[in-house]
């Protein structure tokens, strides 16, 4: 009991209910941002939770109508995350949006372990606090949206990456697993952003080592990969490999037009 009345802790206390409490107004008032994307989102909800229809894929990439890629999906793996929130707040959108505000308190704390693993107590404050008071971090928070929880995920990516990195540590094969898992949601969370993290990651994890990646973690890591992949892929074989040809198409002529796409997926 006496290790969390510690000074550190208690600042780390008033600094995440700070935080919370910006991250929370747009519940308690019921004014965070109901957008097209949201809309779309509760409906495919809906879907899951009320007709039990379970998605292998999610929005379609792009995002909006003026940049999206028809053909090209997103993985479901945001409304699975969505779904138990979803029924327990009894099909209420400020269920959802609770939620995001929860991830974004859980990033300021998980901010302050990251920072305590690589450089101690204050270093971890120090991020927690910028954490705390990010404009960007807290606009994140308040708008239902698949990219807007990518932060939590990447200091998950950069705890695994610290554990693999550390000397005479034991579960590498797990952080693996959890790595190529974790990389892979993230790019199904934001494409762009993802894509790039990925090869960066993997690079690092070669020149850092000062040597290849044993073969059994290479195995793991593309091991889960394949479980995030693994619904596209089904939804690719069910559907005479809609999204490999759109995904041809566009890398071919460097954009898609409808009549790329089968009639029915227009």
């Amino acid at each position: 009991m006496k290790r969390f009345l510690k000074k550190e802790y208690l600042i780390l206390l008033l600094v995440t209910l700070c935080g919370a409490y910006f991250r929370i107004q747009g519940v308690l008032t019921n004014s965070f941002a109901f957008t097209y994307d949201v809309g779309r989102d509760m409906l495919a909800l809906w879907s899951i939770t009320v007709v039990h229809k379970l998605p292998l894929i999610g929005p379609i990439l792009g995002g909006n109508s003026a940049g999206d890629l028809p053909g090209i999906f997103y993985g479901p793996w945001w409304y699975y995350m969505l779904t138990p929130f979803f029924i327990l707040s009894f099909h209420d959108p400020r269920g959802i949006a609770l939620l995001m505000s929860i991830v974004g308190i859980l990033t300021i704390l998980v901010g302050f372990y990251f920072g305590k693993k690589i450089g101690g107590n204050y270093l971890g404050l120090i991020f927690a606090s910028l954490a705390s008071v990010s404009g960007v971090l807290i606009s994140l928070s308040s708008q239902i949206w698949n990219p807007n929880i990518a932060p939590l995920f990447v200091l998950f990516v950069l705890l695994l990456l610290n554990h693999i990195f550390e000397t005479g540590k034991k579960g590498k094969l797990l952080s693996y697993f959890l790595l190529g898992l974790l990389l892979t949601l993230i790019m199904d969370l934001q494409i762009v952003f993802g894509i790039l993290l990925f090869p960066a990651i993997f690079i690092a994890l070669i020149v850092a080592g000062r040597k290849k990646i044993a073969i059994k973690n290479f195995v793991v890591f593309i091991l889960g990969s394949l479980i995030i992949l693994a619904p596209r892929i089904f939804f690719d074989l069910r559907h005479q490999f809609l999204m490999t040809k759109a995904l041809i198409a566009f890398v071919a002529r460097g954009h898609l037009s409808p009549a790329n796409i089968p009639h029915s997926w227009r």
